[in-house]
């Protein structure tokens, strides 16, 4: 039998997810995906970040995103220094009353369902909070899905069984309509990969950039 398997079943649970935080960690897919008018029009590549915020009466609210490194096409690794950014994050997170709530990787169009690697990073972080989640993002031809066809989060069933189990968690924005948010994001990223030298700094200080991007941007508003 397989690692895992699709139950095609979703938990009588939502996700609230700032829309803020959802927007960073889709610049940083896009940015290092394959879609039209990119920098260098740069092959896909995996991208894996953070997701933080707060759980509340039993409720996940996902409020801040962390870009913390790319990868290849089909892989992407987390490094010597990228843990030592993760401890001083989850730090610096307990004094706002946050924490680290899972994780997020973006996939090419032919990763629809969460790869091996993808459950076994999920094992980890469940292993030590059973509210953890993971999101995937599908960057390749995102302007022309659904959101909620291109952002998937996901939970294992039973992180005990031997057959790992996976079920697809709906999400919501706080406080923003889905089809004015999408047609804000796009106008405004248009803009932000206009960028200069986007494709030549690190993914750290990439984290900072769009964090800048975003408080100053009026898009959203």
């Amino acid at each position: 039998m397989g690692l895992y398997k699709d139950e095609r079943k979703k938990y009588d649970e939502i996700i609230y997810v700032e829309p803020m935080s959802l927007v960073k960690a889709i610049y940083f897919a896009l940015l290092y995906s394959s879609n039209a008018g990119n920098e260098g029009n740069r092959n896909f590549k995996m991208v894996y970040g953070l997701l933080a915020g707060q759980i509340s009466e039993d409720k996940v609210f996902v409020k801040k995103t962390f870009c913390i490194n790319h990868g290849r096409e089909n892989r992407v690794e987390v490094h010597g220094s990228s843990y030592i950014k993760i401890a001083e994050l989850s730090s610096t997170l307990q004094t706002q009353d946050m924490f680290i709530l899972g994780w997020f990787c973006s996939m090419n169009d032919v990763g629809t369902l969460p790869s091996v690697g993808n459950v076994n990073n999920q094992l980890g972080y469940q292993s030590m909070n059973a509210k953890a989640v993971g999101m995937q993002i599908k960057p390749e031809h995102f302007w022309h899905e659904e959101l909620h066809d291109s952002i998937k989060f996901f939970r294992l069933k039973d992180i005990k069984a031997p057959l790992k189990e996976w079920i697809e968690i709906p999400f919501r924005l706080a406080d923003k309509k889905e089809e004015k948010f999408l047609k804000s994001l796009e106008e405004d990223y248009l803009l932000f990969k206009k960028e200069p030298n986007l494709g030549k700094i690190s993914d750290d200080e990439l984290d900072m950039k769009i964090d800048e991007w975003i408080e100053k941007s009026k898009a959203f508003d």
